[in-house]
């Protein structure tokens, strides 16, 4: 029996060390602590900023990961509104707490010293968990979260790079149209409805006059507004958007909105946040901004082209501004000369 053990654990070790992004490694840890560890629940937040967010759930209905779980009612929680939470990550340690007869033991995922996750596992009062068990498994997930994270981030600014948005945009929509062939075709008051409930913006950002920087100032100065400019998305975006590093001075945001108000909101205050900051020696710096409904799309480079094109109008009519790709299709404001955008993507 201990031989099967012992080949069950390596199997689970195995496992995690085969995953290359974040979240099947999320999943995998979880998997292999559901596993061997007697949790009546296992639930994995990412933190950002002053939030956690839900990510892995399991329990004896099965595992649940993904977008869909930060719609729950813990799905995305204030870090000061959880004692136990807060204690934890002060102390970089694990630490339990007894919660309505049962066990809950909390512990901190690291990484370069910083706290980057919780792992929180409700257990039995008399359950005998294996202390030395988790921790291995944690230590493991934390040397390849180390890796994974390095691979994934572009080094100047540390948004996601470009490879990482191939990578998560191509499984976003595939993961877009499993879930739409496996839903009972509703009625079409019902169908739009679902739609603008889920739906995903992809916005394509180019800092305006960047070569003229670069020119006058030196790509000292043209790294340093790089530098800045990234500090200002993650500030005005949230911790569930994805913020890339697409190219040069080019970025990407995958947000979702429940409306197409709600996204263009965000973006025009993004713009407007760069508009108002006052970048050391160079002064005053613009963002041009083009975005597109993810909705049925399943070819990420169609995508992205139509985000470039709505981009490219921006930038033909006085930069500085956020454009639809569907609202200028409807208006008939985008035409054929859409297709000669000579912003450089790649």
């Amino acid at each position: 029996m201990a031989d099967i053990e012992h080949e069950a654990l390596l199997e689970s070790v195995a496992d995690i060390t085969e995953q290359r992004d974040l979240e099947s490694l999320e999943v995998s840890l979880v998997k292999a602590i559901q596993e061997f560890v007697p949790a009546i629940e296992i639930k994995f937040y990412k933190v950002h900023d002053q939030e956690v967010l839900l990510v892995v759930k399991a329990d004896e209905h099965g595992l649940e990961s993904g977008g869909g779980l930060i719609k729950s009612s813990d799905g995305i929680l204030s870090l000061q509104s959880s004692a136990e939470f807060m204690d934890c990550l002060e102390k970089q340690a694990m630490v339990a707490y007894e919660t309505g007869g049962m066990n809950r033991l909390i512990y901190p995922i690291m990484l370069e010293e910083h706290a980057v996750g919780i792992l929180s596992l409700l257990c039995a009062k008399n359950c005998d968990c294996d202390q030395r068990l988790i921790a291995g498994l944690l230590r493991i997930h934390q040397n390849l979260l180390s890796i994974i994270n390095e691979s994934e981030h572009d080094k100047l600014t540390g948004l996601l790079n470009r490879k990482t948005f191939d990578d998560k945009i191509s499984k976003i929509l595939q993961d877009n149209a499993t879930r739409e062939a496996e839903e009972i075709k509703p009625s079409v008051e019902h169908r739009s409805e679902q739609k603008e409930n889920t739906s995903n913006w992809l916005a394509l950002l180019d800092i305006d006059h960047f070569k003229r920087i670069n020119d006058t100032f030196g790509h000292l100065y043209g790294d340093e507004v790089l530098l800045l400019f990234s500090r200002i998305m993650k500030k005005n975006f949230r911790s569930r958007d994805l913020l890339f590093r697409y190219g040069g001075e080019e970025f990407i945001v995958v947000l979702p909105a429940e409306r197409i108000g709600g996204a263009w909101a965000a973006l025009e205050r993004f713009r407007e946040a760069v508009e108002c900051f006052r970048f050391p020696q160079v002064g005053e710096v613009t963002v041009s901004v083009g975005f597109v409904d993810m909705g049925n799309q399943v070819i990420p480079a169609t995508l992205v082209g139509h985000a470039d094109q709505a981009l490219y109008f921006a930038k033909q009519n006085g930069r500085n501004r956020v454009c639809l790709y569907d609202f200028l299709i409807i208006t008939g404001e985008l035409g054929k000369e859409a297709a000669g955008s000579d912003v450089e993507l790649f």
